[in-house]
């Protein structure tokens, strides 16, 4: 901690940064600037997303709050955290030429992935099997909802995937595009391994690793651009924050399975995915301070990391039609009486709740589990940012589905419920929907994240308002039969 603090304080945060974590020579080894197999390789930047990105969550928090001594303990863990990721920041990744003369790794197929990288990632921190991962908490009764409407996860093999990259050749897939493909993949569908052997998620993210590198490598990333164009930066930090409100709030949702009594529970609250949520928001303070090239080399490892955790935890469905659809929670607890002059009238939901992140933030802060505010300020930030965004099938190129009011679009942006001010914040795209190859993707839009934080409070307990505090899923999302319609019972892997 003090060699990095020392560095920050005599070469500045950026230099130390681009110096200790995204250069070539400090991931893989590197002699008289040339990759040498034989020098050491630090491996820094898989380090980073070790140990459930706390690394990366850290060091995140120093740079967005301008805090020196935790970005030097950031970097300092990362330096001691396993580099079991290496198989998901390959090599070439800190090949310059890679950056600087193409837009998308997916265009640089001829590069192999170098022998050393290893086929293991982190087996994350003791903690995770102690009896931590054992809890259990009831869940109240989400009431009745829509119907699921899952989409068939139709199996997807490996001949089928050249075919997906002569598709996209030309084009600029959606981080969600590439998520919707990666769920339909039937090589993600393997047997879960016995979650009582130690190196059960390297075996389980190992055994995919080049797959996800492939999915990765369909995203283009245009370092010019990155470097010149302040929305094409926003708008691949847009696609992220999307990606992991996906599957945390809708796969959580869509597989959050039953309580004792029969009656669905209210939302499978996974605890590996939350951290994808809670380490999103430092994106863009990581890239503040961060060269075009680095910015690239973290974006793309992000998203891989952020894929493999998904197929990690078992893929879970998708149902953007149910979650998108479903009633949205009111608060609890004592209720105001507004007054008959009330706009837009008394008995309105919007006189009573004008403003739905309130509730959420105040009985948030005062939850006893400090992973709950995180979620939810990520939540609200990325709602704030990018809750006025639409988007629609690529395929029938339709807007948003009529049952998709458009004052509900603002929800989130902290103006209340029919707030228009936002509209087509800056972000790649401007104010027409967005195309995904993506089932259900005409009812998507910003409000995804007010729903998945409505969800959140309710799994993990208004305290505020009396409720019990819960605590966070472990069980995963592994009951489910892929391509064939059944669910049956297996063993989490943890």
């Amino acid at each position: 901690m003090d060699f990095f603090e020392a560095s920050s304080k005599d070469n500045g945060i950026s230099h130390t940064l681009e110096e200790y974590l995204f250069s070539p020579s400090a991931n893989v080894g590197v002699k008289e600037g040339l990759f040498d197999e034989d020098a050491p390789q630090p491996h820094m930047l898989a380090r980073f997303f070790s140990g459930v990105v706390h690394p990366l969550i850290h060091t995140g928090y120093g740079l967005e709050f301008g805090l020196p001594g935790m970005i030097a303990e950031g970097l300092a863990q990362t330096a001691v955290h396993s580099d079991a990721p290496i198989s998901l920041v390959p090599a070439h990744l800190f090949d310059s030429s890679v950056y600087s003369t193409l837009s998308g790794l997916a265009e640089s197929a001829g590069k192999a992935l170098h022998d050393a990288l290893g086929n293991t990632v982190s087996k994350l921190d003791a903690a995770f099997e102690s009896k931590i991962l054992h809890k259990s908490s009831s869940m109240g009764d989400f009431g009745k909802q829509a119907d699921l409407t899952i989409p068939s996860r139709k199996p997807y093999r490996a001949e089928e995937f050249s075919q997906l990259q002569d598709h996209v050749k030309g084009k600029d897939p959606h981080a969600l595009d590439i998520l919707g493909w990666v769920l339909k993949d039937e090589r993600f569908a393997t047997p879960v391994p016995d979650a009582e052997k130690r190196d059960a998620v390297d075996e389980r993210i190992g055994e995919h690793a080049e797959t996800l590198l492939q999915y990765s490598g369909l995203w283009k990333l245009d370092v010019a651009r990155l470097g010149k164009e302040k929305r094409y930066l926003e708008g691949k930090i847009e696609e992220l924050a999307f990606l992991v409100a996906v599957m945390f709030g809708i796969g959580g949702w869509t597989e959050r399975g039953k309580n004792e009594d029969g009656s669905d529970a209210v939302f499978n609250a996974d605890f590996f995915l939350m951290h994808l949520v809670t380490s999103s928001v430092f994106i863009p303070s990581i890239c503040a301070y961060i060269s075009p090239a680095s910015q690239a080399r973290f974006l793309r490892a992000y998203l891989t990391n952020a894929l493999a955790l998904y197929v990690f935890r078992g893929c879970p469905d998708l149902d953007i039609v149910g979650f998108q659809t479903m009633k949205e929670l009111q608060p609890v607890g004592p209720q105001p009486h507004p007054d008959k002059s009330t706009l837009p009238s008394p008995d309105s939901q919007k006189a009573l709740n004008p403003d739905p992140w309130l509730p959420i933030i105040q009985t948030s802060v005062v939850h006893p589990d400090e992973h709950v505010p995180k979620t939810q300020r990520s939540l609200s930030n990325w709602a704030g940012a990018f809750g006025t965004r639409r988007f629609c099938s690529a395929k029938s190129q339709s807007q948003n589905h009529p049952s998709i009011k458009a004052g509900a679009a603002s929800a989130g942006l902290g103006m209340g419920w029919g707030a228009e001010g936002a509209k087509g914040s800056s972000t790649l795209g401007g104010e027409e929907p967005i195309p995904l190859d993506l089932a259900g993707a005409e009812y998507l839009d910003g409000t995804v994240f007010l729903r998945a934080a409505e969800i959140t409070a309710e799994r993990l307990g208004r305290v505020r308002e009396g409720e019990h505090a819960e605590f966070w899923d472990f069980k995963g999302f592994f009951d489910k039969d892929i391509g064939k319609g059944k669910r049956d019972s297996k063993k989490a892997l943890l």
